[in-house]
């Protein structure tokens, strides 16, 4: 039998929707719109370095503070990881932490004014 962490991202995504009682589509779709699948990817640069990474474009103290209430020692690089660790949050009211989650939940648009990148941002992404 194959592991869930050796399994495709989609497969680990429906696995752990399905355990927290959340919408796979709606991590799908967030995933998509966050990172385009891409579990390398980085962004939020400021001062030319990533601020965020991987498939959920975690910042590394969010992706700290959800681990700690969360209850597990996580590894911020891995991809099985994040997902593990954002579909729980999405699943406990930490959502709107997601500018994509955001978007969703406003009909797919989502504008707002960063403080920390000290400039405006328009997301789009839609269900």
């Amino acid at each position: 039998e194959v592991k869930i962490s050796e399994q495709s991202i989609i497969m680990q995504i429906d696995y752990f929707a399905d355990l927290y009682g959340v919408d796979s589509s709606l991590v799908q779709k967030i995933v998509q719109c966050e990172s385009k699948g891409d579990a390398e990817n980085k962004g939020d640069y400021k001062n030319g370095k990533p601020l965020a990474f991987g498939l959920l474009q975690y910042h590394k103290k969010s992706f700290e503070r959800h681990a700690k209430i969360f209850g597990e020692e996580l590894d911020y690089y891995s991809s099985y990881d994040q997902i593990k660790l954002g579909t729980w949050a999405i699943a406990n009211g930490y959502g709107n932490e997601w500018t994509a989650y955001r978007a969703i939940k406003n009909g797919g648009k989502y504008s707002f004014y960063s403080k920390l990148l000290k400039r405006h941002f328009v997301i789009y992404c839609k269900l």
